[in-house]
């Protein structure tokens, strides 16, 4: 969050018992710097403050820092509303497909609130969700478990989150599958996609919200999404590094 603190929230736990995935959250707030050799510097404060819980519990989700202080957290997979789990806190879907905003200073004591978002177009887990030079956010690849047997659930679908307008629109498709990726925010307002598992491919431009492997294209606001122009470029060979490049100026 802004001010320095960093916000922490579900994944999996076995505090309680068995692994499972929790809905907890808490804020870390750093202390002054640390002295050479680690320890911190005399009169250091470090906090770390429970928080009230997600709207559902996530693990392998995003939490993305928007421009006005709040969190955009988005994916990931659920907890199943086995017994004794809160049905507040669970979902039957393996995927989440919901999202959801927290508001610093907010809520009970103003210890923050977690409100709900608009859904994603596409339940996915192991995604990116990065910030755009706009201010929106680009929902990247990730997994579900739709259509195993011909990607092994891997997604090549992305989508763009407005914050402000509380809307989730469909991009152009990427041209390879992508989970566990990382997604790099460029000084220009791009994004940049590397590595990451999947199936490799020739990569090519796309109008409307353009994907390439030699960063030429970039995402053209208010455009519709046609096909792929086809644009022919190389397959990647063994031990080389994709880069893919999609943005929004």
């Amino acid at each position: 969050t802004m001010g320095g603190q960093v916000l922490l929230c579900g994944g999996f736990s076995d505090v309680l018992g068995p692994p499972s995935i929790t809905n907890a959250c808490v804020l870390y707030t750093p202390g002054p710097a640390l002295t050479a050799c680690g320890a911190a510097a005399p009169g250091a404060v470090v906090s770390l403050s429970a928080l009230n819980g997600m709207t559902i519990a996530r693990a392998v989700h995003t939490a993305t820092l928007l421009n006005d202080g709040r969190v955009f957290i988005t994916g990931g997979v659920g907890q199943p509303c086995d017994a004794g789990v809160p049905a507040s806190a669970c979902s039957n879907a393996q995927y989440n497909v919901t999202s959801e905003i927290f508001s610093p200073g907010t809520g009970v004591a103003g210890g923050g609130a977690f409100v709900g978002a608009h859904a994603l177009i596409n339940a996915r887990a192991f995604h990116t969700a990065t910030m755009m030079g706009n201010g929106k956010i680009l929902i990247a690849g990730g997994r579900n478990s739709l259509d195993k047997n011909a990607n092994r659930g891997i997604l090549d679908t992305a989508e763009i989150y407005d914050p402000i307008a509380d809307t989730m629109t469909p991009a152009a498709p990427m041209e390879e599958r992508r989970q566990n990726h990382t997604a790099i925010l460029d000084v220009d307002g791009t994004v940049k996609l590397f590595g990451g598992l999947g199936i490799a491919g020739p990569v090519a431009c796309v109008r409307g919200g353009r994907w390439s492997r030699d960063g030429v294209c970039g995402y053209v606001p208010g455009e519709s999404l046609p096909a792929a122009l086809g644009l022919p470029l190389p397959a990647v060979a063994a031990g080389e590094v994709l880069e893919v490049t999609f943005g929004e100026k």
